[in-house]
């Protein structure tokens, strides 16, 4: 024969206490003092959505089975499997980095036609709707600016060039060169 203790009022458990097995509130628990979790905090019914501590100092969340979001001891974000959804605002202050590891893109719309990526080559390119607006590449020592051979300097935020270089204010350099046509 099973032993067990029903209790249907209050208890209240003035010193420590060790349950063996499952313990099951069917209402609010609260409690005054710390909550010693080993690994896992399920969500009743849904055993693959979860917060667990898979690490010392380590906390992670799980969506679906999958982790989607852990923040590490050394204070680092990282996240998988956000496609399918929004990843929100992430905020990083006190002089935190975003760290973008080689082939990897920042995308500015749904359609993915506008973003920032780096790759593998020491480059870094912005793209907008799908036309490479700036290219900075260390490896070639070169910068490429514009799309269609087109680049203002110094114009109006909204102003497109109606030449292929179209400067708002002086040009000064040291040297010589010579120009084909100035208008």
């Amino acid at each position: 024969m099973d032993k067990f203790v029903d209790i249907n009022a209050d208890m209240n458990v003035s010193a420590a206490s060790t349950f063996t097995g499952a313990v099951t509130a069917s209402s609010t628990l609260t409690v005054a003092g710390n909550v010693d979790i080993a690994d896992t905090i399920y969500h009743t019914g849904d055993s693959n959505t979860k917060i667990r501590f898979p690490a010392a100092d380590t906390i992670a969340f799980n969506t679906s089975g999958l982790e989607r979001l852990r923040i590490t001891s050394d204070g680092q974000i990282s996240g998988s499997a956000v496609s399918t959804g929004s990843f929100g605002q992430l905020i990083i202050g006190n002089g935190g980095d975003i760290e973008l590891i080689q082939d990897q893109r920042i995308y500015f719309e749904a359609d993915k036609g506008t973003y920032i990526e780096t790759d593998s080559t020491d480059r870094l390119r912005m793209v907008v709707g799908g036309n490479q607006m700036l290219l900075l590449d260390e490896d070639e020592d070169r910068v490429n600016i514009g799309y269609g051979n087109k680049l203002g300097v110094g114009l109006g935020n909204h102003t497109t060039p109606g030449k292929e270089l179209e400067v708002a204010g002086d040009i000064s350099g040291p040297g010589t060169g010579s120009f084909g046509l100035v208008e």
